[in-house]
């Protein structure tokens, strides 16, 4: 039986296969990236190297998430990258 990380974003539920989730965390130490698309909120060290930070909220429904203590990301990997989205 397949297993699925649940988490809410906009005000909406989604669900991601298990197997591709890495970890879910706070968000500590963001640093924007100018110049992005507006649902980039910004990038975080991890392992070796450095991955953004993609506000699901911002991207599918236009409603950007506000970043406080209770905010954490979840870490995918997709398509053979490592990616992090936000969630509430």
């Amino acid at each position: 039986m397949e297993k699925f990380v649940i988490f809410s974003s906009g005000g909406q539920s989604f669900a991601i296969p298990i197997e591709v989730t890495e970890k879910i965390i706070h968000v500590e130490g963001l640093t924007r990236i100018p110049d992005t698309s507006d649902y980039v909120l910004g990038a975080i060290e991890y392992d070796d190297g450095i991955l953004p930070i993609i506000d699901l909220s911002e991207r599918f429904f236009q409603r950007k998430t506000e970043v406080t203590s209770d905010t954490k990301v979840i870490a995918i990997k997709w398509q053979e990258k490592k990616n992090w989205i936000s969630c509430r």
